[in-house]
Formats: structure tokens, C-alpha cells, sequence
């Protein structure tokens, strides 16, 4: 699948055309909050790039068109991690190799002295 083969070149190249090419997957799937995450990670990586500008006209318009203003789909994006990007892990649930920290102890009560008899 592209977005899987996208998601690995972000990984290992960290290029503009990777995010950019991630992005165009996801907006080919009809993702926009990810299409916007990766397009506008590509446009930091290299703000001068032309087609990148323009795929991100692309993804807001047709957001827009779909329903989904500028501020939503800003707001969607950042609320997504960077799994979407090939960067990190995505939320789960802990396998068997973590290890799950205990909770904390409840606080401990100092015993204070009463008077002397």
C-alpha cells in the first residue's frame, strides 16, 4: 500500500518529497487531517518546493469541499501523532515485551511521637 511505503521512506529519508508523496497518499484515501500533517511536515523540511504549495492548495480545497474548514482540519491534524508520519508509534495498547510501571505507592504517614508519660 502507498501510504505504508511512504510512511518508511519518511522514516529513513526524512525528505520533503517523502512527507509530500505520504500526503497525496493519504489524501487519495480521502484523509485529509493526515494528508495536512504530512504536507505541512514536508513544507518545513523545505518550504521552497513548488509541488508541495500546491498539493497543499489541493488538500485544502478539496477539505473544503468535503466540509471540513482550514481551522478543523489544523486542529484534526495536530491532534494526530506522528505515527501518521512514519515517525513514531502509533497509540496501543501495551504488548508483551512492556512492561507496565506499577502504580504508585499510596504517600507514607510519618508516625509522630506523642508526648512522653
Amino acid at each position: 500500500e502507498a501510504v505504508a511505503s511512504f510512511k518508511a521512506a519518511c522514516q529513513f529519508k526524512g525528505t520533503a518529497a517523502a512527507f509530500a508523496n505520504l500526503g497525496v497518499a493519504y489524501l487519495n484515501r480521502h484523509e485529509y487531517a493526515s494528508a495536512y500533517k504530512a504536507i505541512t511536515r514536508a513544507l518545513k523540511v523545505d518550504p521552497t518546493r513548488p509541488t508541495t504549495k500546491d498539493n497543499l492548495k489541493v488538500v485544502l480545497e478539496t477539505a473544503q469541499r468535503s466540509g471540513v474548514a482550514k481551522a478543523e482540519l489544523e486542529k484534526l491534524a495536530a491532534q494526530l501523532g506522528d505515527d501518521v508520519l512514519g515517525l513514531g508509534p502509533a497509540p496501543t495498547t501495551p504488548s508483551p515485551r512492556t512492561v507496565t510501571p506499577a502504580p504508585p505507592p499510596p504517600e507514607a504517614k510519618v508516625a509522630r511521637p506523642g508526648p512522653s508519660p
